[in-house]
């Protein structure tokens, strides 16, 4: 026989799963309002940096791959999210901007 789960096996299940995902959306990263990003890249933890690492690989300049976000945009300004748990990286191009 099976052995059968009690209301308290379910309900740990239930705690730790939700734990979780509380866990999880903590960590996405939290973009500063009013400055284009790329919206893909808050449902990842890793944010931009996958995008980074596959545009290294081609172009291989990461000063090139800030430039192409800043075009990509359309703007002077542009945040990334290079850094896995930590603060957005602002990009600014325009010294009147700065």
């Amino acid at each position: 026989m099976f052995p059968t789960l009690s209301s308290y096996h379910i309900l740990i299940g239930f705690a730790l799963a939700l734990s979780g995902y509380v866990l999880y959306r903590a960590v996405l990263p939290k973009p500063i309002p009013g400055i284009p990003y790329n919206k893909q890249s808050t449902s990842r933890i890793l944010g931009d940096l996958p995008e980074l690492l596959k545009w290294q690989k081609g172009e291989g300049q990461l000063f090139q791959f800030l430039t192409h976000q800043l075009t990509k945009h359309n703007s002077p300004i542009v945040q990334l999210f290079l850094r896995p748990f930590g603060q957005p990286w602002v990009v600014i191009c325009d010294f009147c901007e700065s």
